[in-house]
């Protein structure tokens, strides 16, 4: 009987875990097995085994009944505490009174509310649908009291732009952005050499020998790009946006056509950082992170940004996008290489910054606000746009007007 308690806390335990992790309900743990079971069933038949230790039908009886009671409480509780969620809905959570006024008097975590504490604000019967090019990471729309909808200026051209790509991303199945970036290719060539590679060239960026790519070599291996597998990887609402490739091996399945990658596949390691960091440590710094829409990498090169990663997984934060000013890039060993052209990829910039995300240590555990976007953002397509001097001196008035 123990067990059998035991057993369906563990599943009512795990059953909740799932929920709080897939659709961020705020549910209490529900140890009906435990405090039914002793109260009841339990202590009842405890007596009748100080007598004997055979069990008879009454003791039989009451087990069948305790357990049938138990089920069908954490049943009863769990379908009327559990609304039925559609995709549309999913990610809804209620936001209890409790932890509305423990927000506003700033308490959460001395009164239990743990939701309050760690800074979750999504949900809630009041907030809006995610694939609203409107919704915005709290949940709320993103309109002033006049009914405009804010805007972020273009920033203003520091130096020569020698190259300007675009990258096309889906914003869920119906939406589709462009962000056309210029980059300061005679300031930092290298960086920029390996940012067109990854994100624009034909082939792809290579960091391994290219006989690699050679049928009956030995291995499987491709260049790793934005084309193919490339995400919107992490959004720090309102701060910055994360792009690359979280998995080199899922993306060459996707490009072979297969469901997984064949297992003498050989993902694009690290490029070696000794030449790209030192000159980009001579180089003189162009600007800082001080305005929205800034192209930001590691100064090491592409890949660094998560040292740690195992070389499939290296590009996961190739590069940067700034949404608002960020300081402490620059503490981290992070270059601005190039930045956002115009109003219509600033605005981009801004919508993809204000999604609604998955917030915890990897979208599951709570104790950080910014996450993979809940509405997946996919890279459609890139490609060279060329120097387009129009552009870059409409970006330029753009920027001189807005600062």
């Amino acid at each position: 009987q123990r067990f059998a308690i035991a057993a369906i806390i563990q599943i009512n335990y795990t059953y909740h875990t799932l929920l709080l992790q897939k659709m961020r309900l705020h549910l209490p743990l529900l140890y009906i097995c435990a405090s039914v079971g002793l109260s009841n069933g339990y202590s009842s038949s405890s007596s009748n085994q100080k007598q004997s230790r055979s069990p008879t039908n009454g003791d039989n009886n009451r087990r069948r009944t305790f357990l049938k009671n138990a089920i069908a409480a954490i049943a009863t509780t769990t379908t009327s505490a559990v609304p039925i969620y559609s995709a549309a809905n999913a990610v809804e959570r209620a936001v209890g009174v409790g932890e509305q006024k423990c927000r506003t008097e700033g308490n959460c975590l001395e009164v239990g509310e743990w939701d309050g504490a760690v800074g979750w604000q999504w949900g809630g019967k009041d907030r809006c649908d995610p694939s609203d090019p409107l919704c915005s990471a709290n949940g709320q729309m993103r309109v002033n009291a006049n009914g405009e909808v804010p805007a972020l200026p273009v920033p203003q051209v520091p130096t020569q732009i020698t190259d300007v790509v675009q990258i096309e991303v889906n914003i869920g199945r119906t939406e589709t952005r462009a962000i056309q970036i210029g980059l300061y290719g005679n300031d930092y060539p290298e960086l920029v050499s390996e940012f067109k590679a990854f994100v624009a060239g034909d082939d792809g960026l290579t960091t391994t020998n290219p006989l690699f790519f050679q049928q009956g070599y030995g291995v499987s291996a491709a260049p790793v790009t934005l084309k193919v597998g490339g995400v919107l990887n992490r959004v720090y609402p309102q701060q910055k946006l994360e792009f690359g490739v979280p998995s080199q091996s899922s993306s060459y399945a996707k490009r072979i056509g297969k469901s997984r990658a064949p297992d003498d596949f050989v993902p694009q390691p690290r490029p070696a950082p000794s030449t790209i960091a030192s000159s980009s440590k001579t180089a003189k710094i162009v600007r800082k992170h001080d305005v929205a829409g800034l192209v930001s990498v590691p100064m090491d090169g592409l890949g660094y940004a998560s040292s740690g990663a195992s070389d499939d997984e290296a590009f996961a934060n190739a590069f940067d996008i700034t949404a608002a000013a960020d300081a402490n890039a620059d503490k981290r060993g992070k270059l601005v290489i190039g930045q956002v052209m115009d109003v219509e990829g600033m605005d981009a910039v801004l919508r993809l910054s204000s999604l609604p995300v998955s917030k915890g240590i990897a979208g599951v555990l709570p104790g950080q606000n910014f996450g993979p976007p809940l509405v997946k953002v996919s890279v459609k397509g890139t490609g060279f746009v060329g120097t387009a001097p129009a552009a870059i001196a409409v970006a330029s008035a753009a920027g001189a007007d807005s600062q």
